[in-house]
Parts: C-alpha cells; sequence; structure tokens
C-alpha cells in the first residue's frame, strides 16, 4: 500500500516521506488518526528542513493536537518554516501577531506576514487582510481593499472568502446593500458545503443565509418553496435548525402541503439529534442541610455563624456555591456593640 511505501521510503531516510507519512497519520488515510505518530515523523522531517512538516508541526503545538498546547514551539517551527517561505506558516505566524498569541501584539507584523504570504498565492492570508480591512483592524476601513482581497481568494476556490463577500455584499458590515451579489456569493459558497475540512464549513453557513433569506424576505424575495429546498440540502448535513425549520414549515403548510405526520417525522429527528441538557445540580432544601449556629462576641463586634453540611449523597447548590456530599459552607453576620461606657 501506500502507507508501507511511505514508511519504508521514510525508514531510509526520504524526508518527503517522512512528512507524508506524518500527515497519513495526523488525517487517518490508510492508517487510524495516531498524532504522536504524526508529531513524530513530522518532527523528524523538519528537523531534516522540510518546511512543510514545519508549518504542520508548529499548528499541532499551536492547537495542543495530541500534545499540550505550547507556543513557543508554535512560534519556533513557524517561524523556521516562513524563513523557508512556507505560505500557511506565514498565515500562521501573522495571526499569532495579530492576537498576541504567545508573542507581543502587532498588527502591523501580522499585516506584513499576510501580504507576504498573499502575495505568493496563499488565499488564507488573502481572506485575513480583506477581513482587516473591511473591520478597519491595524488599517483604515477600505471596503474596495477587502473585496479586492476576498474576490482574489475567491477566484482561488477560498469558501470562507465567498461566504465573507456574501455578507459583506449582504450589508451586514456597513458596505451598501448589494443583494444580486451577495446571493451569488452565497450560492459559490453554498456549493461548497460538505467538504471532508473546515473549508466547508463556510458553505454551510452560506445555505443557512440563504434558507433564511428565502423564508423572511431579508435580502431576497420571500419564497417558502426556495426556502424548504435550502433547509432540506442543510438538513443532509445534520444541521438541527434547518431540521427544526423543515418540521415548522410541515406544521404550517409553508412552501410544503399541510402534514403534521411529516411535521412530527422531523421533530423526531432533530430530538435525536438534540445532544441531552446538562444536568443541573438542584439548589439544596432543608432535607439536604444540617445547619449549625454559633454566637460568640469579640471587641466591639457580636457574631452570628451559620455552618451549613451536606448530609445527603448528591451535591446541591446553595446560592452560587456547589456544596458536595459532607461538605461544609459558612456564613456569618456580624453586629457592632457599644463599648460600656457608652
Amino acid at each position: 500500500s501506500s502507507v508501507d511505501d511511505c514508511r519504508k521510503a521514510a525508514a531510509s531516510g526520504d524526508v518527503n516521506a517522512m512528512y507524508v507519512l506524518g500527515c497519513f497519520y495526523e488525517n487517518g488515510q490508510g492508517v487510524p488518526v495516531d498524532l504522536n505518530e504524526a508529531t513524530k515523523w513530522y518532527t523528524k522531517a523538519a528537523g531534516l528542513g522540510n518546511a512543510d512538516a514545519m508549518s504542520n508541526l508548529g499548528l499541532i503545538y499551536f492547537e495542543a493536537r495530541g500534545v499540550p498546547k505550547n507556543y513557543p514551539a508554535a512560534l519556533e517551527w513557524w517561524t523556521k518554516a516562513v524563513a523557508r517561505n512556507n505560505t500557511s506558516a506565514m498565515g500562521n505566524l501573522g495571526w499569532m501577531y495579530q492576537l498576541g498569541l504567545g508573542v507581543p501584539k502587532d498588527v502591523q507584523k501580522a499585516i506584513d506576514l499576510y501580504e507576504r504570504s498573499a502575495a505568493l498565492g496563499n488565499a488564507g492570508a488573502m481572506v485575513k487582510l480583506g477581513l482587516l480591512y473591511e473591520n478597519g483592524t491595524g488599517v483604515p476601513k477600505d471596503f474596495d481593499k477587502a473585496v479586492e482581497y476576498l474576490e482574489d481568494a475567491a477566484e482561488l476556490k477560498d469558501t470562507g472568502a465567498m461566504y465573507a463577500l456574501g455578507e459583506l455584499y449582504e450589508g451586514l458590515h456597513g458596505l451598501p446593500r448589494d443583494a444580486p451579489k451577495a446571493l451569488y456569493w452565497y450560492e459559490r459558497a453554498a456549493l461548497r458545503a460538505g467538504n471532508a475540512s473546515s473549508d466547508g464549513w463556510p458553505g454551510e453557513w452560506a445555505i443557512g443565509r440563504l434558507a433564511n433569506s428565502f423564508e423572511t424576505g431579508s435580502f431576497t424575495e420571500q419564497d417558502y418553496q426556495i426556502a424548504m429546498q435550502w433547509y432540506q440540502k442543510l438538513a443532509a448535513l445534520n444541521d438541527l435548525n434547518a431540521i427544526d425549520r423543515i418540521a415548522y414549515f410541515y406544521s404550517h403548510g409553508l412552501g410544503v402541503p399541510k402534514d403534521e405526520t411529516e411535521a412530527q417525522k422531523w421533530s423526531a429527528k432533530a430530538t435525536a439529534l438534540r445532544p441531552p441538557p446538562v444536568p443541573q445540580t438542584p439548589n439544596c432544601t432543608p432535607a439536604n442541610l444540617e445547619v449549625n449556629f454559633r454566637v460568640f462576641s469579640l471587641p466591639g463586634t457580636q457574631v452570628v455563624a451559620q455552618e451549613f453540611r451536606n448530609k445527603t449523597s448528591a451535591s446541591c447548590m446553595l446560592g452560587n456555591y456547589e456544596l458536595k456530599p459532607n461538605a461544609v459552607a459558612h456564613s456569618s453576620k456580624r453586629w457592632r456593640t457599644l463599648a460600656t461606657d457608652g
């Protein structure tokens, strides 16, 4: 198999094979996901000068993927990868400086790294620059430059750029609304929904914006049938909100014939997918507590203290405090007292 061939080549010192083997283990391609093995092979390849391995290794430490979060290690590996013109590392290192994660916050340094990466064709860096100009972060707000960077990234098939353009033209960030352009970019992003990577998520968000608009008429004409079609696409990706909306449409006959049986079927599907509610710790009651009082005097002060012990086998809430089994909490009140001479 390709994994076996890659393993043999890596064992014989092939640096690129070491990097590819790390990718196999990180992503579960032909082998079970094993982040320890991925880190091992990336480290070997990075130590022999492979910039892609350096970049991936930095991300593993930055995101704490199978290792403790380690910003200094991420900084070290990304800095080395940047020195070898790795565009992904430039974008990631820029993100560290933009947010001040493990390094002093330096938006200008982030912009310099993004611009260097974008000039070498990295779509992710183009998106970051577009959003900086859209929001006026570290640069004067400039919608023309924002659109330019985002469109360049979109032409490189970056789904996040397509979605960002949809939001921009919808008028969500201060640019006057251009509904046809918003529709165009959301539809382009929606076509990429369901990709087996984070690049697919903005496509799902775009479907949600389209479905909502055709339901409410926010930037398109209201059309329940088209809204239902978009919700069905999103429901196929197990989106709970979309499933809930489909149930509602069937229950109220919006874009489809009213059908309570179908509504209940979709509601049941949503219930099955919805995570169970987080158990809430109940409030303490007199039955939970053993209460003791103590009154004592200090110079100039009278003190009444209460002791609460949870005498049950389950935790309960005493105000904002969780009182575990057999645990004790105290409260007290103090009053000033007059001296004997008044």
